[in-house]
C-alpha cells in the first residue's frame, strides 16, 4: 500500500515540488521502486550538471555572460571577448572569417550532439549521456571557446593565410572542441588542443585553397582566351 502511494506521488509530483531529500530519493532509488536508479555517489555531480545546464542558482547565461563568476575577466567575460573581437577585426589583426568558422563549426558540432541525443537511440535518446543534449549555445558561454576563437585561433603565424583555407580551419577547430568536450570526460575544455591540432592541418589547408584558386584562375583565363 506504501509503495502504492509512493509510486503514484512520483507520477503525480513534479520536480519543483519536491524537497531536497525526496529529489534524491526519486533520482537515487532502483527502477523498481519508481526511481531512477542513479548511483548515490554521482548524484552531487548530476545536480551540480542539471543547474549548469537549466541555469539555476548563480549559473545563468547572464552572469556567464557579464562574467560574474570566478575567472580571468579577459577570458570569462563574452562581453569583454566581444570587444575584443570587434578591436582585432577593425584593426586587421584578427580574420574574422577564422572567428566565425570556428564559431559555426563549435555550433553544428554541438547541435549534431543534441538532436542525436534527443531522437537516436532504442528509447529515443532517453538513456543517452546527459552532456550529449547540452544547449549548443551554452558551450560559448562556458570555459575558453569564445577567448579561443577570437585570441588563439586568429593567430597570424600558425593560422592559414587564404580566406577560403581560415574557413576550412575555423571549422574543423570548432567541431573538435565540441568533440573533445562531449565525448572525453576526462579532458572538459579542448579549445587549445582543437586549436593546436587545427595549426598541424593550416599549411595544407593553405596549399589546398591556392591551388583551387590557381584552378580556377587559369579556368577563367582559358575561358576568356576562346
Amino acid at each position: 500500500m506504501i509503495e502504492r502511494q509512493l509510486k503514484t506521488f512520483k507520477k503525480e509530483a513534479t520536480l519543483e515540488s519536491l524537497s531536497s531529500q525526496e529529489l534524491k530519493a526519486f533520482i537515487t532509488d532502483p527502477h523498481a521502486q519508481g526511481g531512477l536508479g542513479l548511483s548515490p555517489e554521482n548524484y552531487e555531480d548530476a545536480m551540480r550538471f542539471a543547474d549548469l545546464q537549466f541555469g539555476k542558482n548563480t549559473l545563468t547565461n547572464a552572469n556567464f555572460f557579464f562574467v560574474n563568476r570566478i575567472g580571468s575577466m579577459g577570458e570569462t567575460s563574452i562581453l569583454g571577448c566581444l570587444i575584443g573581437a570587434l578591436i582585432l577585426i577593425y584593426t586587421r589583426i584578427g580574420s574574422w572569417r577564422t572567428m566565425l568558422a570556428m564559431a559555426i563549426g563549435a555550433y553544428l558540432c554541438a547541435f549534431l550532439f543534441e538532436w542525436g541525443a534527443t531522437h537516436l537511440g532504442p528509447y529515443g535518446g532517453a538513456f543517452n549521456p546527459a552532456k550529449f543534449a547540452f544547449p549548443p549555445y551554452k558551450h560559448f558561454l562556458l570555459g575558453s571557446l569564445v577567448f579561443g576563437l577570437v585570441f588563439m585561433a586568429t593567430d597570424p603565424v600558425s593560422s592559414p593565410a587564404l580566406k577560403g583555407a581560415r574557413w576550412a580551419y575555423g571549422i574543423l577547430c570548432g567541431g573538435i572542441v565540441i568533440v573533445i568536450r562531449t565525448i572525453n570526460p576526462a579532458y572538459p575544455e579542448g579549445v587549445m588542443l582543437a586549436i593546436l591540432f587545427g595549426n598541424v592541418f593550416a599549411p595544407l589547408f593553405d596549399q589546398i585553397a591556392l591551388h583551387w584558386a590557381t584552378k580556377v584562375r587559369y579556368a577563367r583565363k582559358k575561358i576568356l582566351v576562346h
